[in-house]
């Protein structure tokens, strides 16, 4: 994002960030929406597996299309073009050791994984409040929250 938002010096920063929002909006309604399908199709914990599953699949995706990143963007091009893919896991490890050797880049991965692991995220005791027999919600219903919640992003990001 920050390559992109850099050719644009006008406003590229806002508008990239307004784009992203929205696809996020978008992404947010349809997850929601399958999500509470398929979890209404299975009542007996089978679909809130193959949510569960199909979300665990996305950060492995996400980290494995990092090794096709387009290479006219790496300064040393004709080289990386060359490699091998173990050659190029090797050199992005090589820069990741080198970048982490910086203060402030080892202080906020520091920082940031002391975040995750000791502050809560709240979403999975909403979600379980939101289907105990107290609110009584059904798996449905909280998806359709959530679709409602997402979709209100997008013509909000439109109308800022």
């Amino acid at each position: 994002m920050v390559v992109e938002a850099r050719k644009d010096l006008e406003s590229g920063a806002e508008d990239l960030q307004s784009w992203a929002w929205i696809m996020y909006g978008i992404g947010g309604t349809v997850g929601a929406f399958t999500g509470g399908i398929i979890t209404s199709i299975w009542k007996y914990g089978g679909g809130a597996r193959l949510c569960y599953g199909i979300s665990s699949i996305f950060p492995f995706i996400l980290g494995l299309s990092g090794l096709f990143i387009d290479k006219s963007l790496e300064e040393n091009q004709e080289e990386m073009v060359k490699m091998g893919i173990c050659k190029r896991l090797k050199l992005v490890f090589a820069e990741l050791k080198e970048g982490l050797s910086i203060k402030e880049l080892y202080t906020t991965l520091i920082f940031q994984m002391l975040l995750a692991s000791l502050v809560p995220s709240f979403n999975t005791y909403l979600y379980q409040y939101s289907v105990s027999p107290l609110v009584g919600l059904s798996n449905f219903e909280v998806a359709m929250l959530t679709l409602v919640a997402n979709a209100t992003m997008i013509p909000g990001t439109l109308l800022y």
